[in-house]
């Protein structure tokens, strides 16, 4: 996977480097993040430099879903992993265990571990989000939307929830959405 570092510092216990594959892994064992430091801590010593041995003794995660959404500067949904390569489709498994096809726009940033974030291709389905009736107003007067299309006239934006992992509909819409 990567090589982890941990660092103590009074009661906190901080990982460092690429611990991007394992945060799921230091949130089941009581980590937190802290957006001062951008590092994960976790308050036993012992867990955390037992999860910073797994992490590099593990294999890197080459299952076809190591990719997940990740929220842009702009305000649009990107996506972030390994490897990733203007023009070719990857398959994401959202929060609610949904799995979909994405097509890398560009490649936006990258981190020291490797990780990077990338854009994606708006997808067929946008030129739908105005039909129908519903939520108008969003982002503006008469339904034009927020990133120039006319979602959130018709039945919600479609994609999933950043908070929830549901997908967006004109019922129960996403906090983007609201």
């Amino acid at each position: 996977m990567g090589n982890v570092n941990v660092t103590r510092e009074g009661r906190r216990s901080y990982l460092t480097g690429s611990t991007y594959d394992i945060k799921d892994a230091i949130k089941s064992a009581g980590g937190h993040w802290d957006p001062d430091r951008r590092a994960w801590w976790i308050g036993d010593d012992d867990k955390a430099r037992t999860l910073a041995a797994k992490a590099a003794a593990a294999p890197p995660d080459t299952s076809p879903f190591a990719f997940g959404y990740a929220k842009l500067v702009d305000g649009s949904w990107g996506i972030r992993g390994k490897n990733l390569t203007p023009g070719t489709s990857v398959k994401v498994k959202t929060r609610a265990g949904d799995v979909k096809s994405e097509t890398v726009a560009a490649v936006l940033s990258t981190a020291p571990d490797g990780t990077q974030t990338a854009s994606i291709t708006k997808s067929a389905r946008s030129s739908s989000y105005g039909s129908g009736s519903g939520r108008r107003g969003y982002g503006g007067s008469g339904g034009s939307g927020r990133y120039g299309d006319s979602y959130g006239s018709g039945g919600g934006c479609g994609y999933p929830c950043p908070v929830t992992g549901r997908r967006c509909t004109a019922d129960d819409p996403c906090h983007d959405c609201q």
